[in-house]
């Protein structure tokens, strides 16, 4: 198998490049990081509300 492993978060543009590329050659992105490291996405007021209407977390 062929695997990308890599932070993911808005400082590398969210990797967008590195996806591109794990696309075109049949490579799998696998982030980590990605609740820690975007507390701004995880805090949004649409997840939060998308949550509570489903009694969960906003990292669930």
């Amino acid at each position: 198998p062929k695997v990308i492993q890599n932070r993911f978060y808005a400082d590398t543009g969210y990797d967008v490049d590195i996806r591109d590329f794990c696309s075109t050659h049949d490579v799998k992105y696998q982030s980590f990081w990605s609740l820690t490291a975007n507390p701004h996405l995880v805090n949004n007021p649409l997840i939060t509300t998308l949550a509570q209407h489903r009694n969960n977390t906003n990292e669930q």
